[in-house]
């Protein structure tokens, strides 16, 4: 029986957007239908629900926890195939290790695949809660499930599970239990045909269910496997047990230092530091000032900073840079950032994990329509995911946007579908949904560099769980920074930002504006970006982006559905600089390049004060 005081869960309801509601799953009541329902796969104590009350997150909690089931997750594209795999899997703990054919329960998703449960109990009927509970936890269901194509990735501490009875918002189906002789005798539609609703099975009530002897020794080896795992990767996480444990007067600055050294190795920035370690402050008789606590944050980051300053020594000879490169230059080319336009691609040559570039144009040029292009051209083709911070657009324009580019049609058309065609507005988001399931936005305003990296680390960890392969900042002078005037902190962010893609080891693209006497059809330079010259010194690529005058002040009178422009290459790490022609549908925001392309294309213009060395005396076609 699972201890009275771990009855908290996180639910998200009606969308994965919905995070962060900690309820008791003993009185909260789900409001039906259960559209999109999931709950957390772990319980918590009331500590937890007072730490996401204050931190706004769940992410990055360190406390103690405990579960009521073990979670297996079958799915793939054949389901036939996948139904298989959940068999052998059942009969696999039956004949393996004695676990009866009514002890797990079963469900099909709703979509594409089966999860198979077992109740807590058949491991002991008493578990602990435990910090490293999580740990064990995937140790033992890894052994259980090794040499089974099931998804091992889905046991960290803040997963979410859909539950029984909720509707699949892509397929319409509803997550439902089945019994194990419906899963070996029913075929795949006849399933589909019983989640058209939702539906109950009786299963085998829990005061029925023994332990399972070799369960029990397994879950004992993984226990201490977790215990002692720490070891091998340096040092044990059994010190963060102590951020939730009340430290005594005359000792709690001590613990506060100690606990935020802690954090900061976990990679955290100071707000959400700091925050953290207000929950744990709360819980000392008597708390610390919070003025004290800030400043001991404070402090610990300033020498942390200063420590790491000093042992970033990296010094390459000629042997060992080769090397490198020679690394590099083997790379897959999947491993580099293509934009989708073959000319400037050839030019650029991708742009690689830690380079930055920025693209300056004047407003209402079409800057962010561009970059949101770039991203979904690299989101479609490499699979990999874009995370893109539009701190200008709220999350209605980027989506109304986002189905005009995918389905060639005007915002106006959009908006309109959604207020008064219900099945035409679902077919069009499901099908941008299928086409850009690893495209991510942020449209937090304010941020600065920090948080945007808190973004990043989180979405690895938490969202995608995977290295992400794009980062777009929609734009530069919007990122707060520290400065006595805006060219100073635009400045400093600027360098930042090529300090932020090295360290995270990520492309970053950004947008910036122009300078003030430039209009729409001015040939753009190298110095072009507003409130600062180190736009053009920190970023390894700069892009220009300018209406064509040879079309647009000739044709500006006339209908036309395209807007023609100019790209300029006006800072290239790796070859020659120059410039091109692109056209940008007005309807669907889609950019493309002309059909055809001149033999010579002239060099942008030299700013007048340039250092930049590139010998642009050569036209040079891209």
């Amino acid at each position: 029986m699972i201890s009275e005081k771990f009855v908290y869960a996180e639910f998200v309801l009606n969308g994965l957007h919905n995070r962060n509601q900690i309820e008791n799953i003993n009185t909260f009541k789900i409001p039906e239908p259960r559209f999109e329902c999931y709950r957390s796969m772990f319980l918590f104590d009331k500590i937890f629900k007072n730490y996401v009350q204050k931190t706004g997150s769940t992410k990055n909690y360190l406390g103690e926890h405990i579960s009521d089931a073990l979670i297996f997750d079958f799915d793939g594209a054949d389901l036939e195939a996948v139904k298989k795999e959940a068999v052998n899997f059942i009969w696999s703990l039956y004949y393996n290790c004695g676990v009866s054919t009514d002890y797990p329960r079963i469900a099909f998703s709703g979509s594409k695949g089966f999860h198979v449960t077992l109740p807590i109990e058949v491991i002991t009927a008493h578990p602990q809660p435990s910090p490293d509970f999580s740990q064990t936890y995937k140790s033992l269901c890894l052994k259980l499930s090794d040499g089974f194509q099931n998804d091992k990735g889905i046991y960290n501490i803040n997963r979410i599970f859909r539950m029984l009875n909720s509707v699949h918002h892509k397929t319409g189906l509803y997550k439902i239990p089945l019994t194990f002789a419906e899963l070996q005798k029913l075929s795949i539609e006849e399933i589909k045909k019983l989640a058209k609703n939702p539906r109950q099975v009786e299963t085998l009530p829990i005061t029925e269910i023994e332990e399972v002897d070799t369960l029990k020794e397994l879950w004992n080896e993984s226990l201490t496997t977790s215990t002692f795992a720490g070891t091998a990767n340096k040092k044990s996480d059994a010190e963060d047990i102590q951020l939730f444990i009340p430290a005594r007067e005359g000792e709690r600055n001590q613990t506060a230092i100690r606990l935020t050294g802690i954090l900061i190795k976990r990679g955290l920035d100071e707000k959400l530091t700091t925050e953290i370690m207000k929950v744990w402050n709360g819980s000392n008789t008597p708390p610390l000032p919070d003025r004290e606590l800030e400043t001991l944050v404070s402090g610990a980051f300033k020498r942390y900073k200063e420590e790491a300053d000093k042992k970033n020594f990296e010094i390459f000879d000629i042997a060992t840079g080769l090397n490198e490169y020679s690394i590099f230059a083997q790379q897959p080319e999947s491993n580099k950032i293509r934009f989708g336009f073959h000319r400037l691609d050839d030019a650029l040559r991708g742009i690689n994990r830690g380079e930055t570039l920025c693209l300056i144009g004047k407003t209402a040029v079409g800057k962010s329509a561009f970059l949101q292009n770039i991203g979904f051209n690299y989101a479609k083709e490499s699979g990999q995911p874009v995370l893109f911070f539009s701190m200008e657009m709220p999350i209605t324009s980027v989506i109304e946007r986002s189905l005009q580019m995918e389905h060639q049609i005007t915002g106006f058309d959009v908006e309109r579908t959604f207020k008064k065609n219900p099945g035409e507005s679902k077919r069009l988001g499901d099908k941008l949904i299928d086409s850009l399931s690893n495209f991510f936005t942020i449209t937090e305003s304010g941020m600065d560099l920090q948080r945007i990296k808190a973004y990043i680390q989180h979405s690895e960890q938490n969202i995608y769980k995977h290295k992400t392969g794009l980062v777009m900042i929609d734009y530069l002078g919007l990122v707060k920074s520290k400065g006595k005037d805006l060219y100073e902190q635009v400045s400093r962010v600027a360098r930042e930002i090529k300090d932020l893609a090295k360290e995270l080891d990520v492309p970053i693209l950004f947008l910036s504006q122009t300078t003030k006497q430039n209009n729409d059809y001015s040939e753009l330079t190298i110095g072009s970006a507003r409130d600062s010259g180190a736009v053009d010194e920190a970023s390894d690529f700069v892009l220009g982006l300018w209406k064509d005058s040879n079309f647009e002040q000739i044709n500006e009178d006339k209908e036309s559905s395209e807007i023609h422009l100019q790209v300029g290459l006006l800072k290239n790490r790796r070859g020659r600089n120059g410039k091109f022609q692109i056209t940008m549908d007005k309807k669907s925001l889609q950019f493309s390049e002309p059909p055809f392309f001149p033999d010579k294309v002239q060099q942008p213009a030299k700013a007048s004060e340039s250092n930049f060395l590139e010998d642009q005396d050569e036209n040079f076609p891209i």
